[in-house]
């Protein structure tokens, strides 16, 4: 597991947003990671904010560990 998060941080990874207190997409509460530069551009899609790579925030190492 170490050298995936180490492989994770060796290039800048963008996020859009963290939900930590998250009930709606599945049983209980959890947490909801939304990723950021999506290719896809579907029509009707619910987040075309995440499409542009250099939008969102830059997922750093502390970010991870909270």
């Amino acid at each position: 597991m170490d050298e995936i998060i180490e492989q994770t941080f060796k290039e800048e990874q963008r996020y859009a947003g963290i939900d930590t207190y998250e009930y709606v997409n599945g049983r209980g509460i959890g947490v909801t990671f939304y990723s950021q530069s999506c290719s896809h551009h579907c029509k009707g899609c619910h987040n075309p904010q995440t499409w542009d790579e250099h939008g969102g925030k830059i997922l750093t190492k502390e970010i991870f560990d909270e």
